[in-house]
């Protein structure tokens, strides 16, 4: 340990410790807060509470608005639309909100997508004192409530956490656009006279009401009538489950055939569990979706969802098909050029999703280089692992296991004491070191006497802050978080990207003169 310490203190900023208690860098507070954003879901996780984790991101949230608002609006439609995070990225808006109006209206609608961003907004405005928000908050948050179709409406038409539809509706007042539109925001009002409006005004609510009519009476074949209504009018699963409440096999196949791709993946299990997946002859309807590259690229599904999926059913069809789901999903991105040598971090503080998204990641980046160099897992100790031959990625990911501490630093010597070349080094991890070496130590050694043009990149899927390559490294790039969108990022690179806060502030926002 003091070695370590004497290393780090030759590099800058050696006073900054890990969650571990053990010496890290600390990086351009950019990158902290990218790392924030693309990472941290407000969940227990394995060195931080919530309630620390909560508190940590809005003082972040608020320096970034004082240091840099316009790079801040940058990084929270990054996060939104490339990272695909939600939660942070919207109370970051709020705390914008109270800094830059101009900004706030120019980002909200790449930020508020769709209804629960609007109620998860309200909150956080309430939390952060902010009450129901300037003149331009409204606004914007009226006109989201003015554009809602009948779709949305019955979706998310529940109470749901904090603000229902029917609450927001009373904070921002909005105004309708049409006739349709007043009929909508009325029957969301509960004020709607069904005798005064047209007979095929909204015939979607309409339906929904049927269904509660129906719910409400007793009679055979109540399954089957319930499935026709649904079928016809295309109607969303989650209202029509909030409102049968326990559904049976043909209430089940009738949304199923609706349902959004993430929404189908996300309820592969209830399907199976329920009998519209058996084990038997499988379901060609299904497959051809999971197996739908271009479809999975427009839904921005990430790998791990299909693998917690995979995880999660037993019907060895259906498993094949979403193994053959993350493999496109991959399949579509960018290539690494160069010889790879991807680490995976497989110490204890790993377990649970940091691992099966962990090993999601390092295979996808070891694949897009072209199986073209080493995948090594590392705890305090380092092995080789074999891909099988046409082994899937998510197949190969669930042969790992973990734990133990942590050493960064192990592959990284055992990579130098064998002579083992690479243009690109890969290490998904969380940072969490608790022993051995520090990795820049290693990563030095091995420049010196291997490669010293080696690139490094630091995959960090953990939000603990800290780092372990100080900033002035120009050969070594971090990212954050769980998104196929780093495999992008590690490619770009080999093409000339400086790194991800850059990246970030190179996004078109359309910036009104």
């Amino acid at each position: 340990m003091g070695h370590a310490l004497d290393v780090l203190k030759n590099h800058a900023l050696s006073d900054t410790h890990n969650a571990e208690g053990y010496p890290c860098f600390r990086r351009d507070w950019k990158e902290e807060y990218l790392q924030m954003l693309l990472t941290n879901t407000i969940s227990q996780i394995f060195y931080s509470s919530e309630n620390i984790m909560r508190v940590e991101a809005i003082e972040m949230h608020r320096f970034a608005a004082d240091e840099d608002p316009e790079f801040m609006a940058r990084a929270l439609v990054y996060a939104r639309n490339e990272g695909f995070m939600r939660l942070q990225p919207i109370i970051g808006l709020a705390v914008l909100s109270l800094v830059s109006p101009r900004l706030f209206k120019l980002i909200f609608d790449k930020v508020i997508l769709i209804i629960p961003d609007l109620a998860e907004f309200t909150l956080a405005l309430e939390s952060l004192g902010r009450g129901q928000g300037g003149r331009a908050v409204k606004s914007a948050a009226a006109k989201k409530l003015s554009s809602i179709d009948e779709y949305a409406a019955i979706k998310y038409a529940g109470d749901g956490r904090g603000y229902s539809l029917r609450d927001l509706l009373r904070v921002y007042h909005p105004k309708p656009r049409d006739e349709k539109s007043a009929d909508l925001l009325k029957y969301i009002s509960g004020k709607i006279d069904w005798d005064q409006t047209a007979p095929d005004a909204l015939p979607q609510v309409r339906a929904i009401e049927a269904l509660k009519k129906l719910h409400s009476q007793d009679f055979p074949n109540k399954s089957a009538a319930a499935a026709a209504i649904i079928s016809e009018h295309r109607l969303p699963h989650n209202a029509v489950t909030g409102i049968l409440g326990k559904i049976d096999s043909t209430v089940w196949a009738a949304l199923m055939e609706d349902m959004p791709l993430f929404a189908l993946v996300r309820h592969l299990s209830t399907l199976e569990r329920n009998g519209v997946i058996a084990s038997g002859e499988p379901d060609e309807r299904i497959i051809k979706r999971l197996t739908d590259g271009p479809a999975i690229r427009r839904a921005k599904i990430l790998p791990f969802r299909f693998s917690q999926a995979w995880q999660q059913v037993e019907t060895a069809w259906l498993r094949k098909a979403l193994e053959e789901a993350v493999d496109l999903s991959v399949d579509c991105l960018p290539d690494i050029k160069g010889r790879t040598a991807v680490l995976l971090d497989v110490s204890g503080s790993m377990d649970g999703r940091f691992l099966m998204a962990g090993g999601v990641l390092a295979l996808s980046a070891y694949r897009k280089s072209g199986n073209d160099g080493n995948l090594f897992l590392f705890n305090t100790g380092v092995e080789h692992f074999e891909i099988r031959e046409g082994e899937s990625i998510v197949s190969a990911a669930s042969r790992i296991e973990c734990g133990g501490g942590t050493d960064t630093g192990v592959a990284l010597r055992h990579m130098t004491n064998e002579n083992i070349f690479a243009d690109n080094i890969v290490i998904v991890t969380d940072e969490q070191q608790n022993t051995g070496s520090p990795f820049y130590q290693g990563l030095r050694r091995y420049r010196k006497k291997v490669n010293e043009e080696a690139r490094a990149f630091v995959v960090d899927v953990a939000p603990y802050g800290g780092a372990m390559v100080p900033t002035e490294d120009d050969r070594t790039f971090y990212c954050f978080g769980w998104s196929d969108n780093i495999i992008s990022f590690i490619a770009q690179n080999t093409e000339g990207y400086k790194d991800l806060a850059a990246q970030v502030s190179a996004i078109d926002l359309c910036w009104e003169q």
